[in-house]
């Protein structure tokens, strides 16, 4: 550390440096070694002449010099005493962090410079001095001990290792300020000769300058003693720096204004003249979704539009009565921008699309993203509209339902208000603005805003008004707000209702008192309870008061997801004669959501959550989602057994909160926040009023809908004192539900994370805490997914304190986009890219349940099954005993119906439907079925099916609909292997050989193989030929398209198994044997299949000919041991014939896989090999089936084909594409079906796991590199 000069009078001059380990004195005093490297000592030295201490400390060059003069006054106690205190003093000088600003200058006197408003994952350059730039100061933050973070002093950015460590190194990048992020932390070692050593706490490596392309970069590399590119010297910066001026932009560009004259939010209601309008209105007699109410105006509709792709162009006055529009299109509201032709919707999971420097949103992009061509659009909207006559001398209120991403409002060419959040309300008092008769409103709506770092979700970017957009009139004295909520006692069988009811004066001070009367209607119809009525305060103008209705309930009737309860709360404001002013309805459902012992109760019981992530999209609506799409997903969720929903990751349209209400979705209720590209936002102070503000909003609309149960504070936004903040918000409004919030599980109620392991939330279950564990996103459904979901349930339902997961995600995003070329009208979906947006995230759009046009995929079966509320245990079955397990919460089965089935090699043989009468929920029933006089037949395989349907009506599924079911082997009989079937009736079988080929028939049937690789050439039966080359024959198969989900490890790479050769493996025949016995002829093939990677596999093929054509199969296969995943072990045909019609005994009737084969039972199945192509938006491998007793694919007009009989475990697929055209299509138009059927028969395949997002296969789920067997046989027909 430095150098140290001790000075005595009459020239006494010492010298000592510290130098690996000790202090050297040359001056003769004895070596210290007390002292360790990367620490740092003063020397006390005394003499029997006593001293006195003079010292300068040069903290900025970190080099202390101290001149110590020796007089003969003072004693050597209080020497040793200021040299101790010389040690405190030099300990504490070593904080880097004091100095407030250093270059950091490299071997050759370039220093580290970035630009002033550079951003995430920009390069740090190397450049001459530059006195007083910005861009060359840096800020050392300091954590430990010589442990620093190096900040850029004019951003809140830090050198970042970029989280990787290369062998050969890898540029240092800029990144967030985050003190908790390892990859920002150094340490700064410094050597005798001032320079420095700058380490990874993280990699290990090594900060160090290195040129590329001719210039200097900032890189972390390995360490090296050696390399002077390591050493750095740091400079402190004593001049001024030339600071840019504080940003100030507009409104949509400042983090601290976000709503400007906006109301204050309430609960979602709408206001009657009366209460017999009010009964008479569809809101009050349906699920709530519409209205005819007399105080209600729709502006929906067509508006007059004009679109720039930045404000600089926008019209400045459009917003003037005189305005002329007469040039301007019509745009639908509500809708997106995009959607109706302007500008490009862009898909982006994390990268924001337009420059990350906050609160700005139009910083320089790169000149091919999106943002270079549309930096930031702007639509500007105008409408007119008669005013009701009626309205004259109520208050109105213009309110919009969500608009992306900020607004400004004119009324009549006066200006309103502003307003940022594009999934809350914004509601503006008009009142003063209005004229009678014609009035015009205009809106200018911005694409992007400083609100919009909040709204960095995993979705397309849209712009533009996309929910409704109405006027509501009030009195001048009215309701401005409701909440209504119940508390029970004696275990739920009384309920005392409280009315938390806000009046507001608008107009003169009251002359007289008005009261507030409600009534409780059950949900016949019929008045259950009516409040005491509570009188009003003569309020004065602009004043509100609070006040509370409070009745008891005896009995209520209890809302839950499976019985979903709703009564009617009316409120009617009266005046002093008893006049009604105002009336508005609150449909309520009586429920209390509690935590106890580590579980989520409702009404006092436990409950799972077993739901799904939806997003707010439409193919062709984008985000403006109609009520029939809403009802669409409803009743897709409902059949497929699914109970929540996560509105991810904003408050959704409030009519979907009115139909799970009406339907039963219970649902997870999230704030519009998620700044995945940029987190620190969470700890950014001037930040925080915008998020509490988001999260009031939350809960001031949706408090008094029963379907809410849990809060979430939102996405993927960090942790921080804004969440802090954020969670208090939530308390001081609600108490009755608990917070989620898996950014920072601290202030939430409930612990969660997003795709965790199997075993991961075992270990959570077992741990000890009272809050509950839930999994808000797990199953990454992407393209071919959702793999060993069984598993997950099963560790789920045994560990009390596990309470479910929401699956990520229930529908594709994809648009609908012509087919190019097609004249049909034929659409695809388009997905991240293919509408020319940059940044974009690709496929990863892709990812959900349902495709984007609501088709069902298979993952979806596999959700229903595994989610089912009906168990059944095999409790004797030869004896006809079944055990039933209700696992409804609030669920009796007397509206329900057993019915059971006995199949035979596949063939009904027996069946039956039993009641089940009142079965509690949690409880079990035993069946005893009649099936024990069965005559059970010697070789044949028998099953029993159980399943539970729907025995009435309900809401969203009709009579008949299934809801669970469970498939059992029988032990009564093992089939045997089919033996190879032999018949004297047939033709005399034939052998020619020569050189090139080996050819077997007889005048039924042509096998020939080729003697150059052993392949199979060609095989026909009668007239007509399936294979008629080698490429076409019975070969080895180890490629699968790659599915989104394989990748090389959990949260690993895309593992696409072309790069290693395994699409085209090449044969090299070691033996071919040719034997004729009888009627019987044996060919056996040797050899060995190598891809270009090196990976190897020796491959036996052993077929016996009958004279029938009978083809017995028998295949060998050895893989050598490998680090690379094996997709598939199997073998492949590509038939002629157009054989479009598979008929097939084994699992099914959907594809399956051995990770996803829970929902697929075993039996006889036939579908055109044309639908057996999957909605897989992104093409990739797909159609297998499991367990394949038989297959057989023939030709619907003649009726011929073959047919495969196996004798081993084996899985197939038949599809009219080939795997390698899965692999290499973009989108499902791209592939072209022809007639040839390429099949695909497996002893393995690799399961499907979830690893585009999280864990991969399961290791039992793998394909091992075992030797492994195949025997099947192949059959005319």
């Amino acid at each position: 550390m430095g150098k140290f000069n001790v000075c005595g009078l009459n020239n006494r001059w010492f010298v000592f440096k510290f130098i690996g380990g000790q202090y050297q004195f040359p001056c003769g005093f004895a070596d210290c070694p007390l002292f360790n490297r990367d620490t740092y000592h003063i020397l006390s030295v005394a003499s029997k002449r006593s001293v006195i201490i003079a010292f300068y400390i040069n903290i900025y060059s970190l080099k202390l010099d101290f001149s110590m003069c020796f007089l003969s006054r003072f004693m050597k106690p209080f020497a040793l005493l200021l040299g101790g205190f010389l040690l405190g003093i030099q300990l504490y000088g070593q904080d880097l962090s004091r100095q407030k600003y250093y270059r950091l200058v490299d071997s050759r006197g370039r220093v580290l410079e970035v630009a002033a408003n550079a951003g995430n994952n920009d390069r740090i350059l190397l450049d001459a001095k530059e006195k007083g730039n910005i861009g060359q100061a840096w800020q050392l933050i300091k954590l430990d001990k010589d442990i620093y973070q190096v900040k850029m002093a004019a951003a809140t950015k830090n050198i970042d290792n970029g989280n990787r460590r290369s062998p050969n190194g890898n540029p240092a990048l800029l990144w967030d300020s985050d003190r908790g992020n390892e990859n920002q932390h150094w340490r700064f070692r410094e050597l005798s000769t001032g320079k420095f050593i700058v380490t990874s706490i993280k990699s290990g490596q090594n900060l160090a300058a290195k040129e590329r392309n001719g210039n200097g970069y900032l890189f972390q590399v390995p360490a090296d003693s050696t390399d002077i590119t390591q050493l750095w010297a740091l400079e402190p910066i004593k001049e001024k720096l030339k600071f840019p001026p504080p940003f100030k932009g507009e409104a949509w560009e400042d983090e601290s204004i976000f709503a400007v004259h906006k109301e204050p939010t309430h609960a979602s209601y709408i206001p009657f003249p009366g209460i017999s309008s009010l009964k008479s209105d569809p809101s009050f007699l349906d699920t709530g979704t519409s209205t005819r109410s007399p105080w209600i105006f729709s502006l929906n509709g067509d508006w007059k539009f004009h679109w720039v792709k930045q404000p600089s162009e926008r019209p400045l006055d459009f917003y003037k009565v005189n305005f002329d529009d007469q040039s301007w299109k019509y745009i639908t509201v509500p809708s997106n921008m995009e959607m109706e032709g302007y500008g490009t919707p862009i898909y982006t999971n994390i990268t924001y699309p337009f420059k990350n420097d906050p609160p700005r949103v139009m910083g320089a992009v790169p000149a091919d993203w999106t943002a270079a061509k549309e930096p930031n659009p702007v639509g500007s909207y105008r409408k007119e509209f008669e005013l009701p006559a009626d309205w004259d001398g109520k208050e109105v209120f213009l309110h919009f339902d969500g608009v992306i991403s900020a607004m400004y409002v004119w009324v009549n060419g006066k200006k309103v208000g502003y307003s940022e959040n594009s999934f809350s309300p914004a509601e503006f008092n008009i009142t003063s603005f209005l004229k009678p008769g014609k009035n015009l409103v205009a809106v200018e709506v911005y694409k992007y805003s400083d609100g919009s770092y909040l709204e960095d979700q995993d979705m397309t970017r849209f712009s533009g008004i996309h929910r409704r957009v109405y006027l509501m009139a009030v009195p001048k004295l009215h309701i401005r707000d409701i909440a209504v909520n119940n508390q029970f006692e004696d275990h739920f069988s009384k309920a005392i209702l409280s009315i938390d009811a806000h009046v507001k004066n608008s107009g003169r001070k009251l002359k007289s008192a008005a009261y507030l009367d409600a009534s409780l209607l059950d949900p016949g119809g019929n008045v259950a309870v009516k409040f005491k009525p509570v009188q009003v305060d003569r309020l004065q103008k602009n004043w509100e008061a609070a006040y509370v209705l409070k009745a008891e309930v005896d009995q209520p009737e209890l809302w839950n997801a499976e019985h979903p309860v709703l009564y009617n709360v009316l409120l009617e404001l009266k005046d002093a004669d008893g006049n009604t002013l105002e009336a508005i309805n609150i449909k309520h459902g009586f429920r209390e959501v509690s935590i106890r012992d580590g579980q989520l109760l409702l009404n006092g019981e436990p409950i799972l959550l077993k739901g799904v992530n939806r997003h707010e999209i439409h193919p062709t609506l984008g985000k403006a989602v109609s009520v029939e799409s809403m009802l669409q997903d409803i009743m897709l969720m409902k059949k497929h057994n699914i109970n929540t929903v996560r509105t991810c990751h904003y408050p959704n349209d409030p009519l979907w909160l009115k139909l799970c209400d009406a339907y039963g979705l219970y649902l997870i209720d999230e704030a519009n926040h998620e700044t995945h590209g940029h987190q620190q936002i969470a700890k950014y102070p001037s930040w925080q009023p915008a998020i509490i503000d988001r999260t009031v909003r939350l809960v001031e609309r949706d408090k008094n809908h029963p379907a809410v149960i849990i809060w979430s504070l939102g996405n993927e936004a960090g942790g921080g004192p804004n969440f802090v903040a954020a969670r208090q918000a939530v308390k001081n409004l609600d108490t009755t539900r608990p917070v989620h919030y898996e950014g920072m599980n601290s202030v939430a109620d409930i612990e969660s994370n997003m795709y965790p392991s199997v075993d991961y939330i075992i270990k959570r279950g077992e741990a000890d805490s009272e809050k509950p564990y839930f999994m808000c996103e797990y199953a990454h459904a992407m393209g071919n997914s959702v793999g060993n979901l069984q598993e997950y349930w099963d560790a789920i339902e045994s560990h009390k304190r596990l309470i479910g997961g929401c699956i990520w995600e229930w529908v594709d995003q994809g648009l609908a986009v012509p087919v190019p070329g097609d004249a049909s009208g034929a659409v695809y979906y388009a997905y991240g890219g293919d509408l020319g947006d940059k940044p974009n995230d690709g496929t990863f759009s892709i990812k959900g349940l349902v495709t984007s046009d609501r088709q069902v995929k298979a993952p979806l079966l596999e959700v229903k099954k595994v989610y089912e509320y009906v168990k059944f245990k095999d409790a004797g079955i030869v004896d006809g005993k079944v055990l039933l397990i209700n696992k409804y919460d609030f669920t009796n089965l007397s509206g329900y119906q057993f019915h059971w089935t006995v199949l035979e090699d596949g063939h009904v043989i027996k069946e039956g439907v039993e009641t089940l009468g009142a079965l509690q929920p949690n409880k079990s029933l035993m069946m005893n079925l009649p099936i024990t006089k069965i005559p059970w037949k010697q070789g044949s395989e028998y099953l029993l099916n159980v399943e539970v349907r729907l025995g009435e009506d309900q809401l969203w599924a009709k009579k008949g609909h299934s809801v669970a079911f469970e498939q059992f082997s029988m032990p009564v009989s093992v089939a045997n292997i089919p033996p190879l079937p032999i018949t004297d009736k047939a033709d005399k079988i034939h052998v020619n050989e020569n050189r090139e080929s080996v050819k077997i028939f007889n005048n039924s049937f042509i096998l020939e193989f080729d003697k150059q690789s052993g392949m199979m050439k060609t095989l026909k039966y009668g007239n007509q030929s399936y294979v008629t080359n080698t490429d076409e024959g019975l070969q080895l198969d180890i490629y699968r398209a790659m599915l989104d989900n394989d990748h090389t490890g959990d949260w690993g790479q895309a593992y696409d198994t072309r790069k290693l050769g395994f699409d085209h493996p090449s044969f090299k025949l070691v033996e071919m044997q040719v034997q004729e016995r009888g009627s019987v002829v044996y060919v056996h093939t040797n050899m060995e299949a190598t891809t270009n990677s090196g990976f190897s596999l020796q491959v036996r093929l052993d077929y016996t000919v009958n004279a029938d054509g009978n083809i017995a199969v028998s295949a060998t296969v050895v893989p050598a041991t490998t680090r690379y995943f094996i997709p598939r072990i199997g073998l492949k045909m590509a038939l002629q014939g157009d054989l479009n019609l598979a008929t097939w005994y084994g699992r099914g009737p959907q594809e399956n896989y051995i990770d996803r084969e829970t929902s697929a039972p075993l039996g006889i199945y036939h579908l055109p090999v044309s639908k057996m192509i999957e909605p897989y938006e992104k093409p990739q491998s797909m159609g297998n089936r499991e367990d394949l007793r038989w297959l057989q694919l023939t030709n619907p007009e003649s009726k011929k084909g073959i047919r495969v009989v196996t004798r081993s475990k084996m899985s197939f697929s038949a599809l009219h594409v080939s795997e390698i055209d899965l692999g290499t299509a973009a989108h499902l138009y791209q592939l072209h079906p022809g007639k040839t059927t390429y099949l695909h028969l497996d002893a393995y395949q690799m399961g499907v796991g979830n690893g585009s997002c999280g864990p991969i296969q399961l290791p039992k789920y793998l394909v091992p590199d075992n030797t492994c067997h195949l025997s099947f046989i192949i059959q005319p027909i």
